[in-house]
C-alpha cells in the first residue's frame, strides 16, 4: 500500500522578479489562463458588454482594463493576513463571445455561458461590462442553487419597470430578476443609491418587495461595520449569495468610467472629513494638546445652520412625505448643503470652535 502525502499546488499570481509587470500574461492578477473552469475553485472570466447601457458605451473594454489594472496584486495581504490564492485554485477562463450588435442574443449568450461554466463546482466571478449582464447571469445561478440572496452597491436601484418600451436594460435587472424568482428579496440588501428619480416613490417598489434599501446618505458620518453585520445577520449562512458592485457605486470623480455617473457619493463626504480630522489631529500634535472637544456653542451654532438650510427645502412643505422625517416631525439629514459648500465649511478647522487640553490637564 502507498500513501501519497503531496501538497496541492494552487495557482499564484505571477511576480514582478519573475517577469516585470508592465509585460507578461494580460490575465487577472497575471494568474494562469483556462479554457474551462474544469479543476477551480474560483473561475475569473469577462463579459464586456456594453449594448444595454441608455447613456455612455465603453464597457465593453472593461475586462481588458480591470486586468491591466490587476497586474500590481500580491498573493497577501499583510494586515488581514488574507492568502486566498493559497486556499483557493483560481484562473482567468477568458471572455464570453457577445454578438455586439444583438443584446437578446448577447443575453442569451451570456446565459448559456454561465450554464456550461457552473456544470463545474465553481464560484464565478465576473467582470463587466453594463448591469445588464447580471440578469442572465442570475439565471443561470438560480438555475442551479434556486433564488439567491444579493448584496448590491449601486448608485441606483435598476428596478425600473421598462426602459424605451424595453423589459430588459441596464436599469430594469432586478425587477426582471425579483419577478422571475432568482433572487429572494428578503435577503436581497442594495446599499450606496443616491441617484434623482421621476417619482418620490422610485425606490418604493423595491422596499415594497422586501429588500433592505441603504441610501448613500445612511452610510455617512459611520462605520459600516454595523451595517455588515445586519446583513450578514439577515442573510445567513445557508444561502448563496450574489454580489454585484456597480462601478457607479464609487464617486465618478475617482472612478469615471461609468455608463451613468451621479456624484456626492460616500467617497466625498468620507475625503473632506478625513482630510478635516487630519487638520484636527495635526494641530493637537503641533501644539501639544491631548484632547479636543467642540465647544457647546459652536454645536448649537451648527445645528442652526442646519436647520436654516433645511428650512429653504421642499422636504420642509407640510405635505411632503420623506424619510427624512423623523417621528417628532423634525426633518434632519446630515448634508442639506450642497457639496461645494460643506467642502469649504470643512476646509478648514476654526479652532476657538474647540476646547483643548494638553497632558497635564490644563485647557
Amino acid at each position: 500500500m502507498t500513501t501519497s502525502s503531496a501538497k496541492k499546488i494552487y495557482n499564484q499570481p505571477m511576480g514582478g522578479n519573475e517577469m516585470p509587470r508592465f509585460a507578461g500574461p494580460g490575465t487577472m492578477f497575471r494568474l494562469p489562463s483556462q479554457t474551462t473552469a474544469a479543476g477551480l475553485d474560483i473561475a475569473i472570466l469577462g463579459v464586456p458588454l456594453d449594448i444595454g447601457t441608455s447613456l455612455r458605451p465603453g464597457t465593453r473594454f472593461g475586462p481588458r482594463g480591470i486586468r491591466a489594472e490587476s497586474v500590481m496584486t500580491r498573493p497577501y495581504g499583510m494586515y488581514t493576513k488574507a492568502a486566498p490564492f493559497d486556499s483557493f485554485q483560481v484562473a482567468d477562463v477568458g471572455d464570453v463571445a457577445l454578438n455586439t450588435f444583438n443584446l437578446t442574443e448577447s443575453i442569451s449568450i451570456i446565459e448559456n455561458h454561465y450554464h456550461q461554466l457552473l456544470q463545474h463546482n465553481v464560484k464565478p466571478v465576473t467582470l463587466g461590462g453594463d448591469h445588464t449582464i447580471a440578469l442572465p447571469i442570475l439565471r443561470a445561478i438560480a438555475a442551479k442553487h434556486g433564488p439567491v440572496a444579493v448584496v448590491h452597491v449601486d448608485a441606483h436601484t435598476d428596478t425600473n419597470d421598462h426602459m424605451f418600451g424595453e423589459p430588459v436594460a441596464h436599469g430594469t435587472i432586478f425587477r426582471r430578476a425579483i419577478e422571475e424568482n432568482l433572487i429572494n428579496p428578503h435577503k436581497m440588501v442594495q446599499i450606496g443609491q443616491r441617484t434623482t428619480g421621476y417619482s418620490a416613490d422610485d425606490f418604493e417598489w423595491v422596499r415594497q418587495q422586501g429588500v433592505r434599501l441603504v441610501n448613500a446618505e445612511e452610510c455617512w458620518y459611520q462605520s459600516l461595520t454595523p451595517l455588515m453585520a445586519e446583513v450578514r445577520e439577515t442573510i445567513g449562512t445557508e444561502t448563496p449569495v450574489y454580489l454585484s458592485f456597480d462601478i457607479d457605486g464609487i464617486d465618478p470623480a475617482f472612478a469615471p468610467g461609468t455608463g451613468l455617473g451621479h456624484g456626492g457619493s460616500a467617497m466625498f463626504q468620507a475625503e473632506v472629513q478625513a482630510r478635516y480630522v487630519t487638520e484636527c489631529v495635526t494641530g493637537m500634535l503641533n501644539s501639544g494638546d491631548r484632547s479636543m472637544e467642540v465647544k457647546r456653542e459652536a454645536q448649537q451654532d451648527f445645528v442652526d445652520r442646519l436647520d436654516a438650510e433645511h428650512a429653504q427645502m421642499i422636504w420642509m412643505h407640510p405635505g411632503l412625505r420623506t424619510y427624512y422625517r423623523n417621528a417628532k416631525g423634525r426633518v434632519f439629514s446630515l448634508l442639506p448643503w450642497r457639496v461645494v459648500d460643506y467642502w469649504h465649511m470643512a476646509r478648514h478647522v476654526t479652532r476657538d470652535d474647540y476646547r483643548y487640553k494638553q497632558s497635564s490637564g490644563e485647557q
